[in-house]
Parts: structure tokens; sequence; C-alpha cells
């Protein structure tokens, strides 16, 4: 996204946000450093993985065996028995598509209900 902006000549900026309020249609950004105004303001935050540390999981990271990224090389786990760890929508969607290859998919989910939305989970039950 960001070369795409860049690429346009567009103004991007790096930098942490403090304080986001929106008056007369137009969205005041508090910056660590400035101050920004605009009729549109795109966050882009990314995200990143949460790992388990659990015995294993760095020796295996990358590996084929432990993935942070399963549906990708889904097609790597035809007729296998593989698990995905979390309840969330990404859990779920990604367990969804490893289920048209896998011949078994656990989720594992330290709560007792998981926190993906109604449609992804009954998606999984017609399954």
């Amino acid at each position: 996204m960001y070369d795409q902006a860049v690429k346009f000549s567009l103004n991007t900026e790096n930098d942490e946000v403090l304080e986001i309020s929106r008056t007369d249609g137009l969205f005041h950004v508090k910056l660590s450093d400035s101050a920004l105004q605009a009729k549109s303001l795109i966050l882009a935050t990314g995200s990143n993985y949460r790992k388990l540390n659990v015995d294993g999981e760095e020796r295996l990271l990358g590996r084929g065996r432990v993935l942070l990224a399963p549906p990708a090389m889904a097609f790597c786990y035809k007729n296998m028995e593989v698990a995905v760890v979390g309840g969330g929508d990404t859990a779920v969607t990604d367990a969804l598509e490893l289920a048209e290859h896998a011949k078994t998919v656990y989720i594992i989910h330290r709560r007792d209900q998981l926190r993906a939305s109604e449609i992804n989970q009954k998606a999984g039950l017609c399954r």
C-alpha cells in the first residue's frame, strides 16, 4: 500500500499517533512531533503473529511443521492431521481453508467459546 501511495505522489507520514478527532468533516491527527488535517485517513497499523513459546516452536518454525500463515501452504497438508491455534476469525478461516486439503483440522483455543464471527463458526459446521 505504501509503495502505491508513493508511486502516485501521495503524502505519507510514519509517526506515532497520539490522538485522532474529527470536526467539520476533517480528521485532526496529533502526532508525536507534528499534527495533520485531512479529509480521509488510512491507518495501517500492521500485525504480529503471537507465538506460543512452547518447546520446539522456534526449531520447527518455517520448516513445514509450525507455520504462521498456514493457508498459503494448505496444499502441502493433503491428507494430514493439522491444528490451528486461536479462536478468532483468522484462525477459523485458516482452519476452513486447511480443511479443503487436510484429513483432519483441529482448532486449539484457550477459551470455552470461539471469538470468530457467527457466520465463520457456522461455515465450519457445514463441512
